[in-house]
């Protein structure tokens, strides 16, 4: 949510440390409060929350905003730990790109992104959502296979945002939507001959 208040304001009331991550109070803004004292608190979720004029804010979206001025849509934490809002952790991002550097569901049966055993062919498939779609990368004999094969497409569809067990990857541009067409053949032109036939 987009605060009423600017990043001038947010100076006057708070310092942040980008490289701790944390904000600490310029001035008391209650009576539980003492200037110095860190600000916010865990909510439960992991994510470090700091209440300004009785409103809640993710502390990594005032940290970017602090630091740029400008107020993201989205923060995604590059190291997926939702409590480390240290700067260099911190990038703005939109839903996507944040579910692409999301961590395994704890409901996935292989314990890896991307991967799922398929009983029907007795291999492991690595698929990819890209576009909203799914893309199949191919079926291995092994779990591991099918992991580095998913890593490949990560990082390379899902750039600095690939979630992977050692690095990102080039960044490259995804395909374009299924409704696109990348190529078309040539127009013809309608001519009289295709309307009257040839005259002889």
């Amino acid at each position: 949510m987009q605060p009423p208040f600017t990043q001038e304001y947010l100076k006057t009331i708070l310092r942040y440390e980008p490289e701790t991550g944390y904000f600490f109070w310029l001035v008391a803004k209650s009576r539980n409060v003492k200037v110095g004292d860190r600000a916010g608190q865990s909510q439960g979720n992991n994510y470090w929350h700091v209440m300004i004029d009785n409103v809640h804010y993710y502390s990594s979206a005032l940290a970017l905003f602090y630091v740029t001025g400008e107020w993201p849509e989205r923060v995604d934490h590059a190291d997926r730990d939702q409590s480390n809002d240290k700067y260099n952790n911190l990038r703005p991002c939109n839903r996507g790109q944040n579910r692409h550097n999301a961590k395994v569901n704890s409901n996935s049966e292989s314990g890896a992104k991307g991967v799922r055993y398929r009983k029907d062919a007795m291999k492991w498939q690595a698929r990819i959502q890209v576009n909203g779609r799914p893309i199949s990368l191919g079926h291995f004999k092994t779990k591991e296979e099918a992991i580095a094969a998913y890593e490949e497409g990560a990082r390379k569809y899902y750039g600095e945002f690939a979630s992977t067990r050692d690095g990102v990857g080039e960044g490259a541009p995804p395909p374009p939507p299924v409704w696109i067409k990348t190529s078309l053949p040539p127009k013809k032109e309608t001519t009289l001959e295709d309307i009257f036939g040839k005259r002889n």
